[in-house]
């Protein structure tokens, strides 16, 4: 019987076309009739490594004991509809078989699937990242309104040496900054070391950090800064000079 190899199992064994082969499951010899330009396939390969194809008849007879075939896959043109494809499938085998005791899907509508799967856990995240920032930002302006209490008279000082209430303002928001950019700096490093960790733990999985994702958590950084120490910072500087020398 002759076979019909992928490229990767052909340059594996190193067999050129007309060669005799032997799989190794089934070990039984086989004529290599042709190499196929790439290994694109249908399904899944199990097995990890190149693929061979052979005649329906032949596998049925030689390689399967079973009397039939049990699962079979069709590749469609780009150009076609999936879903048209596949309703006109099912209808030609309900009639050949009298009943639709089968499973039919197509690879789109998986990967729709999937797309929603993934559209529902980066919402999540999103959820979960959303509540944490709240709660870091609240953390912030409640230490940055601890720091105006016991810097009161630093306060005062500068008011009364010639410092303006927009001055103060400042002071304390690019202080709120800093401290959350030095948070999501923290964070981006821990993120570095999961993704290394995990990068080490899979091989097959490669796990990088973008430049985008991380000029992304410092905007999100200074913008809960902003936002959340604006409070504290308005705070500061609505306090008299004189009231801010008195306190101890």
């Amino acid at each position: 019987a002759g076979t019909a190899q992928g490229a990767g199992a052909a340059n594996a064994a190193g067999l050129p076309g007309g060669s005799n082969t032997a799989p190794p499951a089934a070990a039984l010899p086989f004529l290599v009739i042709g190499t196929v330009k790439t290994d694109t396939q249908i399904g899944v390969n199990f097995g990890g490594g190149g693929v061979a194809y052979v005649p329906e008849r032949t596998f049925v007879q030689k390689l399967d004991s079973r009397p039939s075939v049990d699962l079979f896959s069709v590749q469609m043109d780009f150009s076609v509809a999936p879903d048209e494809v596949l309703r006109q499938m099912k209808h030609r085998l309900v009639a050949l078989r009298g009943s639709e005791n089968f499973t039919a899907w197509s690879g789109d509508s998986e990967f729709r699937k999937l797309q929603t799967f993934t559209a529902g856990f980066a919402a999540l995240f999103a959820g979960v990242g959303a509540i944490a920032l709240l709660v870091g930002g609240v953390g912030v302006m409640n230490i940055m309104l601890v720091s105006v209490s016991e810097r009161t008279r630093e306060i005062g000082i500068r008011m009364a040496v010639g410092a303006r209430q927009s001055d103060v303002r400042l002071q304390f928001l690019i202080e709120a900054v800093v401290l959350c950019c030095l948070g999501g700096l923290v964070g981006v490093a821990f993120s570095w070391l999961g993704a290394q960790a995990l990068g080490a733990v899979q091989d097959a999985l490669e796990v990088r950090v973008s430049w985008g994702a991380l000029a992304v958590a410092f905007a999100v950084s200074s913008a809960v800064g902003l936002i959340f120490g604006t409070v504290p910072a308005r705070r500061a500087a609505a306090l008299s000079p004189v009231d801010a020398l008195a306190r101890e």
